[in-house]
């Protein structure tokens, strides 16, 4: 009888299909949310950054962003003032090799009053822009930027690194703390030359 067309056999599918590239991310997303946001301290504290003497204390882990200070900072939150590094290591960076790194500065009530913070903010903000434009490409940061429009952030830097990379990741966070290793005397700097 009648041949029936089955279509060419020789056509094979080439994309993932879509059940397979859900899966692949949940994985993934599982992964960072029950690893990477944990790991990442314990790694920094087991290897930890090549800077002169600096004892650095990861805070804020298992969640979508990581906050890591030098220890020495600890005389600056006795004065009402909080300042830290924040990364994050969500799903979408990790899947993307997309590393971001910022210096923070917040007022902790009741010694560092807000009008004192922004003030201090200022001051680093300059003393920051003026270092940036002296250290041109000393950094190993894609990017790197003063931030003026927000409040609490005073610096960002981006990063890349092979994409869904624990072992990268990781690499990357000690290289931006390498990295920021400057930051750490001008914000002792500034807090000190402020009128209390």
């Amino acid at each position: 009888m009648g041949h029936q067309d089955r279509g060419d056999r020789k056509k094979t599918h080439t994309g993932t299909p879509r059940a397979v590239e859900e899966g692949r991310e949940s994985v993934e997303a599982d992964y960072v949310s029950r690893i990477l946001q944990y790991e990442w301290a314990d790694v920094i504290v087991s290897i930890p950054p090549e800077t002169a003497d600096i004892v650095w204390v990861p805070g804020h882990i298992g969640n979508r962003w990581g906050r890591i200070a030098p220890d020495v900072w600890s005389p600056i939150r006795q004065r009402g003032y909080d300042p830290y590094f924040k990364h994050y290591p969500t799903h979408d960076r990790f899947e993307d090799g997309d590393f971001q790194f910022e210096l923070w500065f917040d007022a902790i009530e009741p010694s560092g009053g807000s009008q004192d913070a922004e003030s201090v903010r200022e001051r680093l903000r300059e003393r920051i822009r003026e270092h940036a434009s002296e250290m041109q490409d000393t950094g190993s940061w894609e990017t790197a930027d003063v931030i003026d429009d927000d409040s609490e952030v005073l610096w960002r830097t981006t990063y890349t690194f092979p994409s869904d990379d624990n072992v990268a990741y990781y690499n990357t966070l000690r290289r931006a703390i390498e990295d920021h290793e400057w930051a750490v005397e001008f914000v002792h700097e500034v807090v000190d030359d402020t009128d209390w």
